[in-house]
């Protein structure tokens, strides 16, 4: 009895993992379970290649509101949206991952999907696209209404009305994740100031890039910025962060040759930081610990993983602080 007091968010969580074949045999041998996930179900992934597509659409989870779409290459995009169109509620969806996307989906995506306000997608398999064909993102008034936009293989798109397009639809958006940045960097991040969460992943971030973030978006919250071998940024892009005044969340793991002062200026200049990650930030010493504890009041994680220089002393400084999690794996 004690399992069925969780909550249903808990419940469609587990459930979740299963096939859908094998939830639904489940649900359908015990009411309470039907009720908490099957009927009531909010997120639903769809693994789709040419077979399944063949097929009518199985089931009818009329309260979906998030979907999850896992393509094959070989699903066209004829194919794809004929078979998912017959389905209700797709009108209602407000939040769509995809990870293929092809050259006529954006504008069915448009049309089929319009209250949509989370969009998860991937454009890194269109290659040479302005060679091959004329090829159009969402429409404007569509990614006016996005709050949450990830877009991955950005470093295709390289035709500056496509990326004023992108740039003139978020203008709303509050919450932005890139992986890959086009060579025209100022012309994407322009007066974005709307948005507090930015995630930067790719190769090709470079210093210049981050410093048109910081002019260009200086209310950000959340900053997740990891270097994962990237030869293009250096410390020269953490200088600007001291620009920023209202960061709660900072993630710059990876920046091997951070140093205690550059650490130490981050924090004076954002004493609302909750939540700081230098994982692999291997340069970095008590000195830095003892500034989380002297100018972060609010600190609640903290994750120095790999940075072997710090000793037992940084204990005695953050002892006071009101931590929830602290991570010092391999810290000697």
């Amino acid at each position: 009895m004690s399992l069925c007091l969780l909550p249903r968010v808990i419940w469609q969580k587990i459930f979740g993992y299963l096939p859908t074949r094998n939830a639904k045999n489940i649900c359908t041998v015990c009411k309470f379970f039907n009720n908490n996930f099957w009927e009531n179900r909010h997120t639903l992934t769809i693994n789709l290649d040419r077979s399944v597509t063949e097929r009518i659409m199985p089931y009818q989870f009329g309260k979906v509101r998030e979907l999850i779409i896992i393509r094959k290459d070989d699903v066209n995009n004829v194919k794809l949206y004929t078979w998912v169109e017959s389905w209700p509620v797709l009108y209602r969806i407000e939040s769509l991952s995809i990870n293929y996307i092809g050259p006529g989906d954006c504008g069915i995506i448009t049309v089929k999907m319009p209250h949509l306000t989370k969009i998860n997608m991937d454009i890194s398999t269109i290659k040479n696209y302005a060679r091959s064909y004329e090829w159009n993102f969402l429409a404007e008034d569509l990614l006016l209404q996005i709050k949450d936009f990830s877009l991955k293989g950005l470093e295709t798109m390289q035709r500056t009305h496509n990326l004023e397009q992108i740039n003139h639809g978020l203008r709303n958006c509050e919450r932005l994740r890139l992986n890959g940045i086009p060579l025209l960097a100022d012309v994407l991040f322009a007066s974005l100031d709307n948005v507090t969460s930015l995630e930067l992943y790719g190769e090709n971030v470079t210093d210049n890039t981050f410093a048109i973030v910081v002019r260009e978006m200086p209310d950000l919250q959340e900053l997740i910025m990891p270097r994962r071998n990237n030869d293009h940024l250096t410390n020269a892009a953490l200088t600007h962060i001291e620009y920023l005044h209202n960061l709660k969340y900072l993630n710059i793991s990876g920046f091997s040759s951070c140093t205690d002062i550059i650490a130490d200026s981050i924090f004076r200049a954002n004493p609302e930081l909750q939540k700081v990650y230098m994982n692999g930030c291997c340069l970095l010493t008590d000195l830095t610990l003892h500034g989380v504890a002297r100018y972060l009041p609010k600190i609640r994680e903290i994750s120095f993983r790999g940075c072997y220089l710090l000793t037992d002393e940084i204990f005695c400084s953050i002892a006071p602080l009101p931590l929830n999690v602290m991570n010092f794996a391999i810290c000697l």
